[in-house]
Protein backbone atom coordinates (compact mmCIF):
# COMPACT_ATOMS: atom_id res chain seq x y z
CA UNK A 1 0.00 0.00 0.00
CA UNK A 2 1.19 3.23 -1.02
CA UNK A 3 2.02 6.31 1.21
CA UNK A 4 -0.96 8.09 -0.72
CA UNK A 5 -3.26 5.47 0.19
CA UNK A 6 -2.55 5.16 3.58
CA UNK A 7 -3.39 9.03 4.19
CA UNK A 8 -6.51 8.91 2.25
CA UNK A 9 -8.00 5.71 3.88
CA UNK A 10 -7.25 7.62 7.37
CA UNK A 11 -8.44 10.76 6.22
CA UNK A 12 -11.77 9.33 5.60
CA UNK A 13 -11.93 7.38 8.40
CA UNK A 14 -11.41 10.51 10.76
CA UNK A 15 -14.43 12.37 8.56
CA UNK A 16 -16.72 9.78 8.78
CA UNK A 17 -16.17 10.04 12.78
CA UNK A 18 -16.02 13.55 12.82
CA UNK A 19 -19.54 12.62 11.00
CA UNK A 20 -20.78 10.47 13.46
CA UNK A 21 -19.88 12.01 16.24
CA UNK A 22 -22.32 15.11 15.20
CA UNK A 23 -25.09 12.62 14.45
CA UNK A 24 -24.41 11.44 18.08
CA UNK A 25 -24.47 15.21 19.80
CA UNK A 26 -27.48 16.42 17.29
CA UNK A 27 -29.72 13.32 18.03
CA UNK A 28 -29.30 12.93 21.95
CA UNK A 29 -29.43 16.81 22.30
CA UNK A 30 -32.95 17.13 20.61
CA UNK A 31 -34.07 14.76 22.63
CA UNK A 32 -32.82 15.70 25.89
CA UNK A 33 -33.81 19.67 25.20
CA UNK A 34 -37.19 18.05 24.35
CA UNK A 35 -37.92 15.77 27.43
CA UNK A 36 -36.22 18.18 29.76
CA UNK A 37 -39.43 20.51 31.15
CA UNK A 38 -41.56 16.89 31.57
CA UNK A 39 -39.00 14.84 33.43
CA UNK A 40 -37.32 17.54 35.00
CA UNK A 41 -39.63 17.11 38.40
CA UNK A 42 -36.88 17.00 41.24
CA UNK A 43 -36.54 19.10 43.94
CA UNK A 44 -32.53 18.55 45.35
CA UNK A 45 -30.83 17.96 41.88
CA UNK A 46 -31.38 18.52 37.75
CA UNK A 47 -33.11 15.00 36.44
CA UNK A 48 -34.60 15.81 33.40
CA UNK A 49 -32.56 13.39 31.34
CA UNK A 50 -34.18 10.97 29.31
CA UNK A 51 -31.97 8.03 30.10
CA UNK A 52 -32.79 5.97 33.00
CA UNK A 53 -35.80 7.77 33.67
CA UNK A 54 -38.40 6.29 35.95
CA UNK A 55 -42.46 6.64 36.22
CA UNK A 56 -44.20 6.73 39.44
CA UNK A 57 -48.04 6.07 39.37
CA UNK A 58 -48.43 9.88 39.17
CA UNK A 59 -45.06 11.53 37.60
CA UNK A 60 -42.46 10.63 35.19
CA UNK A 61 -38.97 11.30 36.81
CA UNK A 62 -35.94 11.79 34.54
CA UNK A 63 -32.34 10.25 35.43
CA UNK A 64 -29.31 12.56 36.06
CA UNK A 65 -28.59 15.56 34.19
CA UNK A 66 -25.39 14.78 33.95
CA UNK A 67 -25.96 11.70 32.14
CA UNK A 68 -27.15 13.69 29.21
CA UNK A 69 -24.53 16.14 29.53
CA UNK A 70 -22.32 13.10 29.05
CA UNK A 71 -24.03 11.57 26.40
CA UNK A 72 -24.54 14.96 24.38
CA UNK A 73 -21.14 16.63 24.46
CA UNK A 74 -18.54 13.97 25.11
CA UNK A 75 -18.69 13.74 21.24
CA UNK A 76 -18.09 17.51 20.80
CA UNK A 77 -14.26 17.21 20.93
CA UNK A 78 -14.10 14.40 19.05
CA UNK A 79 -16.04 16.05 16.33
CA UNK A 80 -13.12 18.73 16.51
CA UNK A 81 -10.40 16.30 16.83
CA UNK A 82 -11.63 14.15 13.65
CA UNK A 83 -11.88 16.99 11.59
CA UNK A 84 -8.08 18.34 12.38
CA UNK A 85 -6.88 14.93 11.49
CA UNK A 86 -8.94 14.44 8.74
CA UNK A 87 -7.57 17.71 7.21
CA UNK A 88 -3.72 16.82 8.49
CA UNK A 89 -4.10 13.63 6.33
CA UNK A 90 -5.26 15.11 3.40
CA UNK A 91 -2.81 17.91 3.46
CA UNK A 92 -0.08 15.16 3.82
CA UNK A 93 -1.52 13.23 0.83
CA UNK A 94 -1.77 16.32 -1.37
CA UNK A 95 2.07 16.51 -0.96
CA UNK A 96 3.20 13.47 -1.57
CA UNK A 97 5.33 14.06 -4.47
CA UNK A 98 6.86 11.54 -7.25
CA UNK A 99 10.06 12.04 -8.17
CA UNK A 100 11.33 10.67 -11.60
CA UNK A 101 15.17 9.87 -11.52
CA UNK A 102 16.22 9.33 -15.47
CA UNK A 103 19.82 7.71 -15.86
CA UNK A 104 20.99 7.34 -18.93
CA UNK A 105 24.07 5.32 -20.08
CA UNK A 106 25.73 5.30 -23.45
CA UNK A 107 27.17 2.54 -25.49
CA UNK A 108 29.42 2.57 -28.66
CA UNK A 109 29.26 -0.28 -31.19
CA UNK A 110 31.13 -0.13 -34.13
CA UNK A 111 29.01 -0.83 -37.69
CA UNK A 112 30.15 -3.23 -40.37
CA UNK A 113 31.14 -0.56 -42.61
CA UNK A 114 33.63 0.95 -40.13
CA UNK A 115 31.17 3.55 -38.64
CA UNK A 116 30.08 3.91 -34.64
CA UNK A 117 26.52 3.26 -33.82
CA UNK A 118 26.06 5.15 -30.44
CA UNK A 119 22.85 3.73 -28.32
CA UNK A 120 20.95 5.71 -25.21
CA UNK A 121 19.98 3.66 -22.79
CA UNK A 122 17.77 5.19 -19.66
CA UNK A 123 16.50 3.81 -16.36
CA UNK A 124 13.53 5.73 -14.86
CA UNK A 125 13.27 5.25 -10.74
CA UNK A 126 10.62 6.61 -8.94
CA UNK A 127 10.77 8.04 -5.77
CA UNK A 128 7.68 8.87 -3.43
CA UNK A 129 8.70 12.46 -1.37
CA UNK A 130 6.73 12.59 2.04
CA UNK A 131 6.87 15.64 4.56
CA UNK A 132 7.54 15.02 7.38
CA UNK A 133 6.63 11.74 9.68
CA UNK A 134 4.05 11.73 12.19
CA UNK A 135 4.38 10.80 15.60
CA UNK A 136 2.44 6.90 14.93
CA UNK A 137 2.39 6.57 19.00
CA UNK A 138 0.97 9.52 19.95
CA UNK A 139 -1.90 9.11 17.32
CA UNK A 140 -2.33 5.19 18.59
CA UNK A 141 -2.55 6.40 22.25
CA UNK A 142 -4.87 9.71 20.85
CA UNK A 143 -7.14 7.16 19.35
CA UNK A 144 -7.00 4.66 21.96
CA UNK A 145 -8.08 7.20 24.79
CA UNK A 146 -10.74 8.51 22.04
CA UNK A 147 -12.16 4.51 21.75
CA UNK A 148 -11.99 4.18 25.72
CA UNK A 149 -14.74 7.70 25.57
CA UNK A 150 -16.91 6.42 22.82
CA UNK A 151 -17.18 2.64 24.53
CA UNK A 152 -18.62 4.92 27.90
CA UNK A 153 -20.42 6.90 25.91
CA UNK A 154 -22.26 4.03 23.64
CA UNK A 155 -22.70 2.08 26.78
CA UNK A 156 -24.49 4.71 28.41
CA UNK A 157 -26.60 5.62 25.84
CA UNK A 158 -27.77 1.93 24.84
CA UNK A 159 -28.20 1.09 28.58
CA UNK A 160 -30.12 4.17 29.37
CA UNK A 161 -32.65 3.51 26.23
CA UNK A 162 -33.27 0.60 27.75
CA UNK A 163 -33.85 1.24 31.22
CA UNK A 164 -35.95 3.87 30.50
CA UNK A 165 -37.93 1.94 28.44
CA UNK A 166 -38.56 -0.86 30.41
CA UNK A 167 -39.40 1.71 33.38
CA UNK A 168 -42.60 2.89 31.20
CA UNK A 169 -43.27 -0.29 30.02
CA UNK A 170 -43.58 -1.63 33.74
CA UNK A 171 -45.90 1.21 34.49
CA UNK A 172 -47.81 0.41 31.11
CA UNK A 173 -48.66 -3.01 32.86
CA UNK A 174 -49.50 -1.23 36.35
CA UNK A 175 -51.37 0.69 34.76
CA UNK A 176 -53.70 -2.07 33.04
CA UNK A 177 -53.47 -4.45 35.43
CA UNK A 178 -56.25 -3.64 37.00
CA UNK A 179 -58.34 -3.95 33.71
CA UNK A 180 -58.20 -7.22 31.00
CA UNK A 181 -54.81 -9.22 32.31
CA UNK A 182 -54.53 -10.80 28.78
CA UNK A 183 -53.69 -6.60 27.72
CA UNK A 184 -51.39 -6.15 30.52
CA UNK A 185 -49.58 -9.47 29.83
CA UNK A 186 -49.49 -8.66 25.72
CA UNK A 187 -47.62 -4.92 27.20
CA UNK A 188 -45.09 -6.73 29.42
CA UNK A 189 -44.16 -9.46 26.72
CA UNK A 190 -44.90 -8.13 23.46
CA UNK A 191 -44.66 -4.15 23.10
CA UNK A 192 -41.05 -3.33 21.41
CA UNK A 193 -39.48 -0.29 23.03
CA UNK A 194 -40.63 1.80 19.79
CA UNK A 195 -44.15 1.28 21.06
CA UNK A 196 -42.76 2.34 24.26
CA UNK A 197 -41.46 5.90 23.79
CA UNK A 198 -44.47 6.06 21.30
CA UNK A 199 -46.64 5.56 23.95
CA UNK A 200 -44.86 8.50 25.87
CA UNK A 201 -44.48 10.81 23.15
CA UNK A 202 -48.38 10.64 22.70
CA UNK A 203 -49.41 10.33 26.33
CA UNK A 204 -46.70 12.52 28.75
CA UNK A 205 -47.60 16.08 29.24
CA UNK A 206 -45.50 19.23 30.20
CA UNK A 207 -45.93 19.96 34.02
CA UNK A 208 -45.58 23.62 34.85
CA UNK A 209 -46.28 24.99 38.49
CA UNK A 210 -48.48 28.26 38.47
CA UNK A 211 -46.58 30.81 40.91
CA UNK A 212 -49.67 32.51 41.68
CA UNK A 213 -52.64 30.20 42.42
CA UNK A 214 -49.83 27.79 43.20
CA UNK A 215 -51.32 24.96 41.09
CA UNK A 216 -49.46 22.53 38.75
CA UNK A 217 -50.60 23.04 35.14
CA UNK A 218 -50.35 20.69 32.07
CA UNK A 219 -50.40 21.14 28.59
CA UNK A 220 -49.61 19.16 25.66
CA UNK A 221 -45.84 19.39 24.20
CA UNK A 222 -44.85 19.09 20.63
CA UNK A 223 -44.81 15.61 19.28
CA UNK A 224 -41.61 13.90 18.73
CA UNK A 225 -40.09 10.67 17.47
CA UNK A 226 -38.47 9.94 20.60
CA UNK A 227 -37.55 6.57 19.81
CA UNK A 228 -36.01 7.15 15.94
CA UNK A 229 -33.64 9.94 17.30
CA UNK A 230 -32.53 8.00 20.22
CA UNK A 231 -31.93 5.08 18.26
CA UNK A 232 -29.84 7.28 15.66
CA UNK A 233 -27.61 8.28 18.59
CA UNK A 234 -27.20 4.87 19.58
CA UNK A 235 -26.38 3.38 16.18
CA UNK A 236 -23.94 6.34 15.39
CA UNK A 237 -22.24 6.02 18.75
CA UNK A 238 -21.36 2.24 18.40
CA UNK A 239 -20.22 2.78 14.53
CA UNK A 240 -18.29 6.11 15.69
CA UNK A 241 -16.33 3.43 18.25
CA UNK A 242 -15.52 1.00 15.35
CA UNK A 243 -13.73 3.50 13.41
CA UNK A 244 -11.83 4.66 15.99
CA UNK A 245 -10.73 1.36 16.78
CA UNK A 246 -9.81 0.57 13.40
CA UNK A 247 -7.77 3.98 13.38
CA UNK A 248 -5.78 2.66 17.09
CA UNK A 249 -5.04 -0.22 14.86
CA UNK A 250 -3.82 1.65 11.86
CA UNK A 251 -1.77 3.60 13.63
CA UNK A 252 -0.39 0.76 16.09
CA UNK A 253 0.56 -1.21 12.89
CA UNK A 254 2.38 1.75 11.06
CA UNK A 255 4.43 2.82 14.61
CA UNK A 256 5.37 -0.63 14.41
CA UNK A 257 6.46 -0.82 11.22
CA UNK A 258 8.47 2.69 11.46
CA UNK A 259 10.02 1.15 15.22
CA UNK A 260 11.00 -1.93 12.89
CA UNK A 261 12.44 -0.12 10.12
CA UNK A 262 14.64 2.38 12.37
CA UNK A 263 15.69 -0.57 13.88
CA UNK A 264 17.09 -2.20 10.99
CA UNK A 265 18.87 0.77 10.28
CA UNK A 266 20.80 1.04 13.60
CA UNK A 267 21.92 -2.81 13.17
Amino acid sequence: MGPFTKEYILAMLYLMAAAFSGVTVISVSRVWTHWSPVLDTCIDIRCGCILYATRSAHLAVGGDNYLCHFASFSSVPVVILGLLLAGYHIFRACTIKAKITTLESMYRYQSRNGGDVVLLNSHHHQHIAVIGNPDWKLLALLSGLVSILLAANAAILTEGFFETCQEFRSALVKALSGGTPALAAVVRERLSCNAVFDLMDYMEQNIVKNGTQGKLEYFHKEILDTSFYLQIGIVASWFNLVIWVVTLTCNSLLAKSVAQFVSRIAN
